[in-house]
């Protein structure tokens, strides 16, 4: 190597390794692989706290990318400054492991996937230096679907989600997404409600903070309205924070990611303390 373009201060900020692992889904038997990130000075005799990160297809593939470099500073950050192990996992319709396993959720979005996340929990779970109380997701658009949806449908698993952008009724979304998918909702209204979280409500247990723009052109801002008033219906507490002028990126405006991630950490630092116990 003949330069070194990283700036001298980049050698005082804690860079964690990528720990990989593999675990079998319960429902199928299927191996599923992901990667944590252990905080400095990690102690195996303690008990962290965990956040299952960015969640989405290919959220475990090693690319640092616009799209993905400020879902990575949130893992840095939950590792370096709340001592956190931060986890990615590829979940179903991740390249890279086989047409079956790519369109895998055929008709079963939020229903395989999240029994995915479960048995990434328990799997978790089962490590001595993982507090099994104390186990968080988020995600953005689809992963903010799942996020919703796994607090929903594994009630008691998670301790706290965040869902930015989610949505939460498929009959809303955009046709060339959801017929692929799901079929059309004329001949398939079963399954649309059962992959919707707004017809699940009513299984909703822990700490869910829901973070939505009001110019999002993606996935409308109509779902989270709908879901906030089925979630009132139910008698179901929850957090919620709108941005109403920001769109599905939340890059309309200079101060919308940062905001956004600073609630994030906020959020789970605020249900889920600091540090091991």
């Amino acid at each position: 190597r003949i330069t070194h373009s990283r700036l001298p201060e980049f050698k005082d900020f804690y860079i964690p390794e990528l720990q990989y692992f593999s675990f079998q889904n319960k429902e199928d038997g299927r191996t599923l692989y992901g990667y944590m990130q252990l905080p400095r000075n990690f102690k195996k005799n303690k008990k962290y706290p965990v956040v299952i990160g960015n969640l989405y297809a290919d959220s475990a593939k090693n690319r640092w990318t616009v799209t993905t470099a400020f879902n990575k500073l949130v893992d840095f950050y939950l590792v370096n400054e709340l001592n956190y192990i931060a986890v990615s996992i590829d979940l179903r319709a991740s390249e890279g492991y086989g047409k079956d396993f790519r369109y895998g959720y055929y008709k079963n979005l939020g229903i395989i996937d999240v029994n995915e996340l479960v048995s990434a929990a328990n799997y978790l779970k089962s490590l001595s230096y993982v507090d099994g109380n104390r186990i968080g997701i988020w995600g953005r658009s689809y992963g903010g679907f799942l996020t919703i949806m796994s607090m929903c449908t594994a009630p008691g698993v998670f301790n706290t989600g965040v869902a930015l952008a989610p949505v939460t009724d498929w009959h809303n979304y955009t046709d060339q997404y959801t017929g692929q998918r799901l079929g059309r909702p004329q001949t398939n209204e079963e399954i649309y409600q059962k992959t919707s979280p707004v017809y699940r409500v009513d299984g909703l247990r822990g700490n869910l903070l829901i973070m939505h723009g009001m110019q999002d052109s993606n996935v409308l801002f109509q779902d989270t309205a709908q879901i906030v008033q089925k979630f009132v219906e139910a008698g179901k507490y929850f957090d919620l924070m709108i941005y109403p002028l920001e769109n599905h990126a939340f890059r309309a405006r200079d101060e919308g990611w940062p905001d956004v991630y600073k609630r994030l950490v906020r959020y789970f630092e605020d249900h889920m303390g600091i540090g091991p116990k």
